[in-house]
């Protein structure tokens, strides 16, 4: 302990400009942590305030399709992929932003293995349709039987 202590007083004394900056650098760091943490939680608080809380939700590009559409565009696709059993739709919602159209239905047969399209559709046009991915969201929707013009499939002819 008298060492430790004895080396403190040595070492200043011997070394005054050393003493002096370490002091200066002491100061120097309690305004500079202060002036950051300031600066942070302004920037912060900055990115945070938003005068809506309801999302931003844009127009539609183009009117839904119509019944008969979509129903073209089921029996269409369910032969074109040569499902089996009777075609099962979800209900017709916006797609995502990024997807290739407007709006969005969900295929699938109701015979197992439970694979499902997506058909996009601008309008009454189907624009493309794709295995479904995760974020079509299909897996999470409700599915009812296809109008009965679509239901005829290649196997139950």
């Amino acid at each position: 302990m008298w060492l430790t202590g004895m080396h403190s007083v040595i070492r200043f004394r011997m070394f005054p400009r050393l003493q002096s900056f370490l002091s200066e650098a002491r100061a120097k760091s309690r305004g500079t942590s202060a002036v950051t943490a300031s600066c942070l939680c302004l920037a912060l608080a900055a990115c945070a305030s938003t005068n809506s809380t309801q999302p931003v939700v844009d127009a539609p590009r183009s009117a839904p399709p119509s019944e008969e559409a979509i129903e073209k565009a089921v029996k269409q696709v369910f032969t074109a992929v040569k499902l089996v059993g009777a075609p099962e739709i979800s209900e017709l919602r916006r797609s995502i932003p990024s997807s290739p159209a407007e709006w969005l239905v969900c295929l699938r047969s109701n015979v197992p293995p439970f694979n499902t399209y997506a058909l996009f559709f601008d309008g009454n046009k189907m624009a493309n349709y794709r295995l479904a991915v995760l974020y079509d969201g299909c897996a999470r929707e409700m599915y009812m039987p296809a109008a009965p013009a679509a239901a005829a499939s290649p196997a139950q002819r």
